[in-house]
């Protein structure tokens, strides 16, 4: 779990890089990911939902 408290940026990069970086919401295609089969995103989200509620 430790692996939770790792900062997902490189060293020195910071927020005017993430939104430099257009793939990520500009260039994004958002009927490729939605349309795409094999995700799994619903699952995820169920598995996620049912553990912050201690279900699982």
């Amino acid at each position: 779990m430790a692996e939770i408290n790792e900062p997902t940026l490189n060293p020195g990069e910071g927020y005017e890089q993430l939104r430099a970086d257009k793939s990520a919401y500009e260039d994004f295609d958002a009927d490729a990911y939605f349309g795409g089969k094999g995700f799994g995103f619903v699952k995820l989200q169920q598995l996620f939902i049912e553990h912050l509620l201690g279900a699982r």
